[in-house]
């Protein structure tokens, strides 16, 4: 009776749903997810209640197919190539009409698996298939805002703007939260050749404008303007960005990745022969790699500085530390810039 009791105990646990705002609806059963609203059950509360989607920023979910189950098990292990297979799998017709939300869910999450093996276009073209097959889904607003980072990072800015333009103009066509309106405006503003004191002025109304209804968006903004300042060599004005970045909360993961990889900068570019300072940002780079390992835009140059720091710290056992995370970089990051440079040093 023991692992029945186990698996009922799985079956009957609740939803999630952490909102932009920081704060999280618990002991909840999702019924539906689509791009504009979020329809839910909660323990304690009769008949369905709702949240819009704009002020989601992540479902966990408890109840679901087996095979997004496995798939889930297959990404915790790094087995990204099996995670995207079994994604795939729990696309079936029996599984979407008991989840009605899985297709979607089930494609970004593909586009993930290939994001994390620097399978660029695979990605892109996934997330293609999702804005064609699942428009409406709860992903059918990110998926722009994600294939558009993702051709930043293939150094492609023009196809990026590109697909922030078009979230801006499918808000206008279907009435869409202003967040969406205010998360294309900040990618477009990034991608646009400025003087830093427009840019940052420009940054500085996005926060204050979005601070109160949307602080993930107010927290990137906060952020852009502490790197703009690391390029300055403004390193204490960027590390009290960056803090309070995460002190306050409401920021997403990719946010927290990058105020935690822009303190150990502060700390790596400002060491000079302070081998303390190295040791604090090589646990601020250590913690974007591991924590946030899935921020690709952000681990493969954390493990970079985190070698570097390793260089810096006068021992044996650093040196050779030094050396491994040169080497998982070059291995698993070969395909960027940072990747290059480690197997650079490693010559």
């Amino acid at each position: 009776m023991f692992v029945p009791a186990l698996i009922l105990a799985a079956v009957l646990a609740p939803d999630h749903i952490s909102l932009a705002d920081g704060t999280v609806l618990e002991d909840v059963r999702i019924v539906s997810a689509d791009i504009e609203v979020v329809v839910y059950t909660a323990e304690g509360r009769r008949g369905e209640q709702q949240v819009d989607s704009s002020a989601v920023l992540r479902i966990t979910y408890t109840r679901f197919p087996e095979e997004m189950g496995d798939a889930r098990d297959a990404f915790a292990a790094g087995s990204y190539g099996e995670s995207a297979d079994l994604w795939r799998d729990s696309i079936t017709p029996k599984n979407e009409r008991r989840y009605p939300w899985i297709k979607g869910h089930a494609l970004f999450e593909i586009a993930r698996c290939n994001r994390m093996v620097g399978e660029l276009d695979d990605a892109i073209a996934i997330l293609g298939e999702l804005l064609a097959d699942a428009p409406d889904c709860f992903y059918g607003a990110e998926a722009y805002l994600v294939r558009g980072n993702l051709l930043e990072m293939d150094d492609r800015r023009t196809q990026a703007a590109g697909e922030y333009q078009r979230l801006l103009d499918r808000v206008e066509e279907r009435l869409l939260s202003v967040r969406w309106k205010w998360e294309g405006e900040l990618r477009l503003l990034l991608l646009e050749k400025l003087t830093p004191e427009i840019r940052e002025e420009r940054l500085i109304e996005i926060a204050e404008a979005t601070r109160e209804d949307y602080p993930s968006i107010s927290s990137r903004a906060w952020l852009e303007v502490g790197k703009s300042y690391i390029a300055a060599a403004r390193f204490e004005d960027a590390t009290a960005f960056f803090e309070e970045i995460i002190e306050k909360g409401g920021a997403d993961d990719a946010t927290l990745a990058g105020a935690y990889l822009g303190l150990g900068h502060c700390l790596f570019q400002s060491a000079g022969d302070d081998e303390a300072r190295y040791r604090l940002a090589l646990r601020h780079y250590m913690r974007v790699a591991v924590v946030f390992r899935d921020q690709v835009a952000y681990v493969p140059e954390a493990l970079f500085f985190a070698g570097r720091c390793c260089e810096e710290i006068q021992d044996d056992a650093a040196k050779s530390k030094s050396r491994r995370l040169f080497m998982v970089c070059a291995r698993d990051y070969g395909h960027t810039k940072w990747g290059q440079d480690a197997r650079a040093r490693l010559r």
